[in-house]
């Protein structure tokens, strides 16, 4: 299992940006519509979190949509390296 997520796609010019201010340890707000790729956004920093060795906590704003990112984040890394918490009893 790798140790980063890979984006297997050409990324577009508000995803680089993005990734560029936080390879540059600033932080970013991206507003975009459904769909546009804003998780890929999150995703590099998650790698570089990783990288770092340190932790991080990817939040959503309903937990059913933690389920699918929860299930890609375990799918791309070593589902050791992955954790969930929902709140829900």
């Amino acid at each position: 299992m790798p140790d980063r997520i890979v984006f297997d796609f050409p990324l577009a010019e508000f995803q680089l940006r993005a990734h560029a201010a936080l390879d540059a340890g600033r932080n970013v707000l991206v507003s975009a519509p459904t769909g546009a790729g804003k998780t890929a956004v999150a995703h590099h920093a998650v790698n570089l979190a990783l990288d770092a060795g340190r932790r991080l906590a990817y939040t959503a704003p309903i937990k059913d949509l933690s389920h699918p990112v929860h299930r890609a984040l375990v799918a791309q890394l070593r589902p050791s390296s992955v954790g969930r918490l929902t709140g829900a009893r």
